[in-house]
């Protein structure tokens, strides 16, 4: 069984699908959408087909292409997590390496059980971080703090 292995820094485009590659920047958007708005994933794929694929799905079947070109909801689930496993990586300065054979939904659940694997183990990384912009502390009208 061959593997992939994605080295060093996470590259400009990647595979979210046999035949289909977002660029990274699109990606985050969709990471950014999903976190922080609670956009769907299927919403972050009708949203993208809609505005900003400037292509038809029959225009690519007239010309011949096989593979489809719509974007799917697994396509926008596929990219969130390859992403985000290539940026805990990157922080861990280890190379992501995954099947090339198989589904492709079944692809990094060996990579993504490691790291849900090592955050109940180890805890978060943030877990210790607070600061006064995502920390608020309550005190009592006598000048004491509350404990939280």
């Amino acid at each position: 069984m061959g593997m992939r292995m994605y080295y060093g820094d996470k590259p400009n485009y990647i595979q979210i699908g046999e035949h289909q590659f977002a660029e990274r920047k699109l990606i985050g958007l969709w990471v950014s959408l999903m976190l922080l708005a609670w956009v769907s994933a299927t919403n972050c794929a009708r949203t993208y087909d809609m505005a900003l694929s400037g292509q038809q799905e029959r225009d690519f079947a007239a010309g011949g292409w096989q593979f489809g070109c719509v974007l799917t909801p697994d396509m926008v689930w596929d990219a969130f997590i390859i992403l985000t496993l290539l940026d805990y990586n990157n922080c861990k300065d280890t190379c992501l390496h995954v099947p090339h054979t198989g589904e492709q939904k079944d692809r990094f659940k060996d990579a993504m059980r490691a790291r849900n694997r090592e955050v109940i183990e180890e805890g978060q990384d943030e877990i210790s971080h607070c600061c006064d912009k995502c920390m608020r502390v309550w005190q009592r009208p006598d000048g004491s703090e509350y404990d939280v």
